[in-house]
């Protein structure tokens, strides 16, 4: 028999899950469900026509959480199209005090109608005309600075800058004194008030300040590159003369050598050992990686043969990390964007894994077991 009604009731009684991995959270979520149609035989849909009813309606918008009647006019397809519509006051004038004011509008789910966008403004004034735009060009830009020229500007005007706020964002007019600390505008961006004179082109400079502790770091980073390979280089050349110095000056006598095995740091320090490497690795790298560390630590505290695996565990992480990086960067074609690194955890995980094995392999240098040098018995005595 056919059915009549007003309201027509969609349940979806079952789904295929769908999961994908949450740009931000790093975790398994669980995509909405998507219906590619819907439709009803039989049932036909009138478009709208002509202009809105209509009508002073006070539930779309609140100031200071009382209502304000407004009513919105305009074309019913366009409406139906969500295109834009005018909105007036068809209430009492509303008086503002100084000081904040909140203004909230009502959810389109509940009403029907989204209010995207309201303009304010004070009645009985004679409207001024428009000022003009000040021109910007963009002399240069890198990644962390802008290089920019403003012309055409006779009144102050807000510089804005399309990046998350930020007080690490400055701005100087060349030649001249600092816009001081950026202030908030449109909800993210960055904003400073330019006084310019008239008639007078502006060169600003924008820059990223923080950036310089970047350039530091990298420069103190290849210093100690550098430093290490100098400590290395220096270090094989001494082992080098030292057992050339032990062939010529050995015994002759062809009798046999002994390699000894010396304590080094008391016990109390090679106990400490362990327990210090593995707190700081698990401060900096959680449970798992200073227990990992505190063991091979100990190991090596028990016997200097051990020694090596420290450094091969470390390698083995950086290669770890490496792998992990490329397969996700493959399966989830993460964007080139700033949040890039924070989409593998693991990776970073496993590279404080690397970096308190090395540091661990330094501590068993200073307070591990130790080897002698190659020792001889002392010859016979010459005839007197």
């Amino acid at each position: 028999m056919p059915l009549t009604g007003t309201h027509i009731r969609v349940t979806v009684a079952a789904v295929r899950e769908v999961r994908t991995k949450d740009y931000y959270s790093e975790q398994p979520i669980t995509l909405p469900i998507g219906i590619a149609e819907l439709g009803v035989a039989g049932a036909r849909a009138t478009p709208p026509m002509g202009a809105l009813p209509g009508g002073c309606r006070a539930d779309l918008l609140t100031v200071d959480g009382a209502p304000v009647p407004i009513v919105v006019a305009g074309d019913a397809a366009l409406a139906d199209g969500r295109g834009p519509l005018t909105v007036a006051g068809c209430g009492p004038p509303l008086t503002l005090g100084p000081g904040d004011h909140v203004v909230r509008t009502r959810p389109g789910r509940d009403t029907g109608i989204d209010l995207d966008r309201l303009v304010l403004s004070s009645p009985g004034r004679a409207s001024a005309p428009p000022p003009t735009v000040p021109s910007v060009r963009v002399r240069r830009q890198t990644p962390t600075s802008l290089s920019l020229r403003v012309g055409g500007a006779v009144a102050p005007f807000r510089l804005v800058l399309g990046e998350s706020w930020n007080k690490g964002w400055t701005a100087r007019v060349r030649g001249g004194p600092s816009l001081g600390r950026p202030q908030l505008v449109d909800g993210y961006a960055n904003g400073w008030i330019v006084r310019p004179r008239r008639g007078h082109v502006l060169d600003i400079e924008v820059r990223w300040t923080p950036q310089r502790r970047v350039w530091a770091a990298l420069a103190l980073s290849t210093a100690g590159l550098m430093l290490c390979l100098v400590l290395a280089l220096l270090g094989s050349s001494r082992r080098r003369d030292g057992a050339a110095s032990w062939r010529q000056s050995g015994d002759d006598t062809g009798e046999s050598t002994g390699e000894n095995t010396a304590r080094g740091a008391g016990l109390p320090a090679r106990i400490a050992a362990p327990l210090v490497a593995g707190g700081v690795a698990t401060a900096v790298g959680g449970v798992p990686t200073g227990f990992l560390v505190a063991a091979l630590t100990a190991l090596v505290m028990v016997t200097r043969r051990a020694r090596p695996l420290l450094v091969a565990a470390s390698v083995a992480a950086v290669a770890l990390a490496g792998a992990y990086t490329a397969v996700e960067q493959y399966r989830y074609r993460y964007p080139p964007e700033f949040e890039w690194p924070t989409f593998f955890h693991r990776a970073h995980v496993l590279g404080w894994v690397a970096v308190t094995l090395l540091a661990a392999d330094v501590l068993a240098e200073l307070v591990g077991p130790r080897r002698r040098g190659p020792t001889t018995s002392p010859g016979p005595s010459p005839p007197m």
